[in-house]
């Protein structure tokens, strides 16, 4: 079998391979030219011979050829049928539907386009289009939509200070992730060279990017290290929104380092936010009554006297505790725990654990209000009350003159 021979029968499957689709020749000169390929085993090597619908044939340099897209066998036969199909409202509907059977929906668009453009008041080719008749009118959802001011934002429509506030939201997001990184690479780089303990302390200092909230609140979560514990509120407190004092706050009535607590409360006393007190005074109405004399404390710190009244309240709370068995008359279990406000009782207990309610006296609520006031009424409420309403009370001035 010579060459000649063997070059002829892969041309051929070439060929046929190419008429079950066919191509859409895009030209260089932004023309293009539709049909199948059928060279023969004669065609120059820089040709491409081109049969078109029509059957004629055209021939190309290669060069000429900017982008071949390749047909489906459907798109193939629906050039093909496309002319005999009827300019009319009858005749395109019959091809779109055509379009329809064979998935090209693209071809089935442009015939129910043209099916409205002759008649605009074809109902199923408005609703295959996506039109709806509103107040007489029919026009696309998409169109509507925007009529109403809204914006198509990742497929769905909101309004244009919706799309502004998720776009804020997601810029914050990934400034938030941004430190959440690059605070885990500082610690990390702290363990691992300790001079550079005095360039974090900078780093996070000098910020004013609130986006370092979260980070920072994480990692004070989880660090076991006093000073850099310390460095951690004191960058919160710097940063100074309401969420990072929020934390700071927590630390100066939860923390366990009683260091960290002191620390915390003197940064935030340093701030003389008006919110302060208010918090405090909250913690007053813990159920954890160790809570309640360390809120109690803080105020005392803060000198501010609108915490008075309120710390009079709470000279003695009530507090639920459970008393486990076997605990001796006139002794509290190791439950109660120990230190101010905490007072003894003459409590009997046995038959198991039982829950009890305690009055007890909190003693940091009593300097508190001996810091504030210079008064000591101890813990008689109201001794307290009667001198607090005395405080209150408008001086009398007799305007007679004397005789």
């Amino acid at each position: 079998m010579n060459r000649l021979f063997i070059a002829s029968i892969v041309a051929a499957l070439i060929a046929a391979a190419h008429s079950a689709r066919g191509e859409i020749f895009v030209l260089t000169s932004d023309g293009q030219v539709q049909g199948e390929i059928v060279n023969s085993a004669n065609t120059p090597k820089d040709k491409t011979v081109i049969r078109t619908p029509s059957g004629g044939e055209v021939t190309l340099d290669k060069s000429q050829i900017k982008q071949i897209i390749p047909q489906s066998a459907a798109e193939v036969e629906y050039e093909k049928i496309r002319p005999t199909y009827p300019d009319t409202v009858e005749g395109q509907w019959q091809l779109s539907e055509w379009c329809r059977d064979h998935s090209l929906t693209k071809q089935r668009q442009t015939h129910l386009e043209r099916i409205i453009a002759l008649d605009s008041d074809h109902k199923q080719a408005r609703a295959l289009l996506g039109y709806a008749q509103i107040d007489g009118r029919w026009i696309r959802r998409d169109d509507l939509m925007k009529e109403r001011g809204y914006v198509l934002y990742n497929g769905v429509w909101r309004l244009p200070q919706d799309v502004e506030l998720i776009e804020r939201r997601r810029k914050q997001e990934a400034a938030e992730r941004e430190w959440f990184a690059k605070l885990k690479r500082w610690r990390a780089s702290v363990d691992n060279r300790p001079d550079r303990e005095e360039q974090l302390r900078d780093e996070i200092m000098t910020t004013t990017d609130a986006a370092a909230v979260p980070a920072i609140t994480q990692m004070l979560a989880g660090e076991p290290v006093q000073k850099m514990k310390v460095l951690l509120i004191n960058a919160l407190v710097h940063l100074g929104t309401t969420g990072a004092l929020a934390t700071v706050v927590n630390h100066t009535l939860d923390d366990p380092d009683e260091e960290v607590r002191l620390s915390a409360l003197d940064k935030l006393a340093e701030t003389k936010h008006p919110e302060l007190v208010s918090v405090y005074v909250q913690a007053l109405k813990s159920k954890d009554n160790v809570r309640v004399n360390r809120a109690a404390f803080c105020l005392g710190r803060i000198k501010d006297k609108s915490a008075v009244s309120p710390l009079i309240e709470s000279l003695q709370t009530r507090h639920k505790f459970v008393i486990d068995a076997g605990s001796t008359p006139g002794q509290m279990s190791t439950t109660f725990g120990s230190g101010p406000g905490v007072s003894g009782g003459g409590l009997s207990v046995g038959g198991g654990p039982k829950e009890t309610r305690v009055w007890l006296q909190n003693q940091e609520v009593l300097r508190a209000l001996i810091a504030l006031t210079g008064e000591n009424f101890e813990y008689n409420q109201q001794a307290w009350k009667t001198w607090f309403a005395a405080q209150r009370k408008p001086v009398n001035l007799d305007a007679r003159r004397g005789e």
